[in-house]
């Protein structure tokens, strides 16, 4: 076909905007011409139409009918055509591509270029293609290009190497040494790359890479470089259960840094690395816990700025450090309780959710009360209306059951050790019986029999407290049984007849438990009313 005719990439897109409601045609028309521009001798002419080719592929259309004649263009000496060539390579090339084998010596040729755009071209596009063969036969060109002049070569070398290990492990057993020595490259982006590669690397088999410690915390203590300083701090946290006396070593520069960086991401990355690291254990004696308390808390308060941030995911990722602080520094966690409450409130509920983790875990005597208070107005009808505007939320039966049992969990947690009146805690338990749209009437009949029971000092109360319920209408008469927890009566029932005696209108009691109405309660509960 002659050039003066035919259509450049440009008249492509051009034609198929013109052509919408003939597209299918407009491009089988196109396609055969660009099969009759394949077929000729001229260089210009297949460069343009593997360029066609590629644009049409991005569209679905399938061009691996033309793989050798990508190849053909990948070999021009002119770099643009070059680069269409590697970018229909890119495109259209895969694992089972039968024309790979011929681009071995085409890439060793193009990466011992002069001129460093060729050489980028080349391993961009090697990136993409690179097959187990291929990473065999060209690892030793690559590794031998990390000694290359130009910084901007070695940094893609050492980048395209790690794809290269990946399919042809040998690789790195056979030049770490290479790999190793650019840590301390002349030139920063050089040292990044090389660090990015190792920590990829690293995270199949991190203990294989200890003997770099030494190298990387050097890093960790010089460089400026925040993205480069949280790849070593990852590495390291995956480090230090294999060498716990790098925990000691690490200590001061991870504390620097958490007290000093603006970089909120640095910061999480550091303080996450302290809690994997099991440096806040205050195991030990005098300096060592000292250490450890004053680093935690200097976590926690950093933490904090995170739940005051607006960002949504800051808020999330400081609720989910302070987690897993909480267990070894739950007074450290319980001081931020106000900021934490405030997380309740949310309107995205995974961070509600989160917020409700903490609060269960750092529930002690002195605050239980307020917890608790704070808990049970996300079960109130006044908060529906707030609840609509968050998506409705607080609405959704599920989510005020998981209110409900986080409340009886930290009220019953270790034999009711946080429990100082438990007339309040009856009290509680019975508001929440009559919290609609909810079915979790058998835990609280369970905390109502278990604490009836076992505290003597509130069995009467108790007792007035079950009179009241076997009154109570929403109760006895549910609109829907399903939703009620209409099983507390059961509870209800046994207390008020194994503790008849401490009754102050027996006749009342009886009156209340012969019913007609209760016939429509649950067997077991019926079973309850006659014993």
């Amino acid at each position: 076909m002659n050039a003066v005719f035919a259509h450049s990439l440009t008249d492509l897109i051009r034609g198929i905007r013109q052509n919408k409601k003939n597209e299918q045609a407009y491009i089988t028309k196109e396609i055969a011409d660009i099969r009759g521009e394949l077929r000729g001798n001229d260089a210009d002419l297949k460069a343009q139409a593997i360029a066609k080719l590629t644009y049409l592929q991005m569209m679905g259309f399938d061009m691996s009918w033309a793989s050798f004649h990508v190849v053909e263009v990948m070999s021009s000496p002119k770099f643009l055509y070059k680069s269409i060539g590697y970018l229909g390579a890119v495109q259209s090339f895969t694992p089972e591509t039968d024309v790979l084998m011929l681009t071995t010596n085409l890439i060793k040729k193009d990466l011992a270029s002069s001129t460093a755009s060729e050489i980028g071209v080349a391993i961009n596009g090697l990136s993409h293609i690179l097959t187990a063969d291929l990473a065999r036969d060209l690892c030793a060109d690559l590794v031998a290009m990390l000694n290359h002049s130009r910084p901007v070569v070695r940094k893609k070398v050492l980048l395209v190497l790690y794809k290269v290990f990946l399919k042809y492990p040998e690789g790195l057993r056979l030049s770490f040494s290479r790999i190793k020595d650019r840590l301390e490259d002349p030139d920063p982006s050089v040292v990044s790359a090389a660090v990015n590669v190792i920590c990829e690397l690293a995270r199949r088999n991190p203990k294989n890479y200890l003997s770099l410690a030494p190298q990387l915390f050097k890093l960790l203590t010089t460089s400026s470089n925040n993205w480069m300083l949280i790849k070593i701090i990852k590495l390291f946290a995956a480090l230090t259960p294999f060498e716990p006396r790098l925990t000691k070593k690490l200590l001061p520069p991870i504390t620097t840094l958490i007290q000093s960086t603006p970089a909120m991401s640095l910061l999480y990355e550091c303080i996450h690395t302290v809690i994997a690291g099991n440096m806040l254990a205050t195991s030990g004696s005098g300096s060592n816990a000292e250490t450890a308390n004053s680093l935690a808390a200097t976590c926690v308060a950093k933490l904090r700025t995170f739940l005051e941030d607006p960002d949504q995911n800051l808020k999330y990722i400081g609720l989910l450090a302070l987690t897993k602080i909480l267990p070894t520094h739950p007074h450290l966690v319980a001081e931020h309780k106000d900021i934490i409450l405030k997380c309740i409130d949310d309107p995205d509920i995974s961070i509600r959710m989160r917020a409700l983790d903490l609060i269960v875990g750092m529930a002690n005597k002195k605050n239980l009360v307020e917890i608790v208070k704070r808990l049970i107005t996300h079960l109130l009808p006044s908060n529906d209306y707030e609840a609509m505007s968050a998506g409705g939320a607080l609405m959704d039966p599920s989510y005020r059951a998981d209110i409900i049992r986080r409340i009886i969990h930290i009220c019953s947690h270790n034999s009711y050790a946080n429990v100082t009146n438990f007339e309040w805690y009856m009290a509680v338990l019975s508001d929440l019986a009559n919290v609609a749209g909810v079915n979790v009437g058998e835990q609280l009949m369970q905390q109502f029999m278990d604490v009836g029971v076992r505290v003597k000092s509130a069995r009467s109360y108790t007792v007035k407290l079950m009179m009241r319920m076997l009154a109570d209408e929403r109760l006895t008469e549910p609109d829907s049984p399903t939703d009620s927890n209409s099983l507390v009566l059961l509870a209800a029932a046994w207390l008020t007849g194994e503790y008849c005696s401490l009754l102050e209108a027996p006749e009342e009691a009886l009156e209340l438990l012969s019913k007609k109405s209760t016939a429509k309660l649950d067997p077991a509960i019926q079973a309850a009313y006659l014993q």
